[in-house]
């Protein structure tokens, strides 16, 4: 978390905490920056709606010198168009910096609903980072997610795949689900997938969208070493001690290859 201060005309300072991070957002700051997102208004426009949002602030009228009067709760603090601006930068973290322009960058690791209720019944995601995955099933997500580009048909089936009932059975009521909410479960994913990648990266090097079902049963051959009768065995590891296992497996081969 970060730790703002401010200082009124009394010369009080006042202290106030805002998110550093993605998974320090609360699930209703993660449905108002969805709804932003939305609206395809700018980087600097989205950081500075987020700021108000977060305190809890609004920005009143404009002083005679120009600056702007920040309201929180009681409290009002005078602050130039410049530092307003500097502090927004504090969700530069949401953002990622392309070739092709600013970016959203969702790195959630953390559910922000790890159970949604629609009427009486209550669905069940993941646990953080996929932990409570076993590699099948991660196998199975990877490629229903890559199918469900450009279909919401699609997209309701993957996140049916993501939250089930108690019993784990799937589930046919995600269309009923909140599209912010779909949103936010499909930005889990993607924040899921990019911390694994990054703390597993030599088992997804080479492997794209294309060929992601033939990449995923390799790792499973190159895990059961290719003995069909312990095929079964890996795909029902534990997600990080099978991504683990072939991580080391890759690192020795990376030795082994320059070696030669």
């Amino acid at each position: 978390m970060r730790n703002l201060k401010f200082m009124d005309e009394s010369q009080t300072e006042y202290s106030y905490i805002l998110p550093g991070e993605w998974d320090e957002l609360t699930a209703g700051q993660l449905l108002f920056l969805i709804g932003l997102v939305n609206k395809n208004i700018s980087a600097e426009e989205i950081k500075l709606k987020m700021f108000l949002f977060c305190l809890k602030a609004r920005i009143g009228k404009r002083n005679t010198d120009d600056s702007f009067r920040l309201k929180v709760g009681k409290n009002y603090f005078d602050l130039s168009a410049d530092e307003l601006y500097a502090i927004s930068e504090i969700f530069d973290f949401l953002f990622l910096e392309t070739e092709d322009g600013i970016r959203i960058n969702p790195l959630l690791v953390k559910n922000p609903f790890p159970v949604i209720r629609i009427g009486w019944v209550r669905l069940y995601g993941p646990a953080d980072g996929l932990t409570d995955y076993t590699y099948q099933q991660f196998m199975e997500l990877q490629i229903a997610q890559a199918d469900a580009a450009g279909s919401e048909k699609k997209v309701n089936e993957f996140i049916s795949s993501l939250y089930r009932r108690k019993k784990g059975k799937p589930s046919q009521l995600s269309f009923l689900i909140p599209n912010k909410k779909k949103t936010a479960i499909v930005w889990f994913y993607m924040g899921c997938m990019a911390f694994i990648q990054e703390r597993f990266p030599l088992v997804f090097s080479g492997v794209g969208s294309s060929d992601l079902a033939d990449g995923q049963m390799r790792i499973v051959d190159a895990l059961a070493k290719n003995d069909v009768t312990k095929k079964k065995e890996v795909r029902n590891a534990d997600l990080y001690e099978a991504l683990y296992t072939m991580q080391i497996a890759a690192e020795e081969s990376e030795k082994l290859r320059k070696k030669e």
